[in-house]
């Protein structure tokens, strides 16, 4: 082989680091820093220290909602997907449910919410038909904010049915089968985070260049004696 033809496989492994990698994606995946479920038939009083979230109705006592808040760091990393997946569970629970998600301000903490003083529902970002042993899973790319808190309210769409879904609050999470709600954050790589890859391409490539062209050298040399 040529030493023109080396140079050009060179030149093609160094484009493959400068323009194809920095199109993958750096996955985070978020826990909440909040987490609280409220009950209408208990306004006045807080449930943040629960180990469960709950939504829809509790028997015929009356309903519940959950409130769940991220905190969402700062980095200069263009966001390319933005999910939250909680997963839903009741034994009792022998029918399909409609859950919404829906935007919520972010005054408030899980040591303090209340029916009476949670904040107002706000924009919808998703609805689903959720029963036993699903995972309520939307997106949010459209909605989460660069950095800082982002809080959502889960809640069921009226007619409420007689037995609501719970899921694990972050206090009360216990391995993959029952974790707390999280969100799940992809972002798009840049050529930054890629120049040690294309240090150590560019090293790599110099370094079978300068082995190749000693070795066709001392060949010739060969041949020559």
């Amino acid at each position: 082989m040529s030493k023109k033809k080396y140079l050009v496989i060179g030149f093609i492994f160094l484009s493959m680091c400068i323009f194809i990698i920095p199109t993958k994606a750096s996955e985070t995946t978020l826990k909440n820093i909040d987490d609280a479920e409220i009950y209408s038939y208990d306004a006045d009083d807080n449930f943040g220290s629960s180990d469960y979230l709950h939504v829809g109705a509790y028997f015929s006592l009356g309903y519940s909602e959950s409130y769940i808040k991220f905190d969402i760091p700062e980095t200069n990393l263009k966001v390319m997907s933005a999910t939250i997946k909680a997963y839903w569970y009741s034994h009792s629970c022998e029918t399909w449910l409609q859950f919404v998600a829906c935007l919520v301000s972010n005054n408030w903490n899980e040591e303090s919410i209340t029916w009476n003083n949670a904040p107002i529902h706000g924009e919808i970002i998703a609805q689903d038909s959720i029963t036993n042993a699903k995972t309520f899973t939307f997106d949010v790319t459209a909605f989460i904010v660069e950095s800082g808190e982002f809080s959502i309210c889960i809640y069921e769409e009226s007619p409420h049915e007689v037995n609501g879904l719970q899921s694990a609050s972050k206090e009360g999470e216990w391995g993959d089968a029952f974790e707390a709600p999280k969100l799940i954050i992809k972002y798009q790589l840049t050529i930054e985070d890629f120049i040690p890859t294309i240090i150590v391409g560019i090293v790599i490539v110099v370094s079978v260049e300068i082995g190749l062209v000693l070795y066709i050298t001392l060949r010739k040399r060969k041949d020559v004696m």
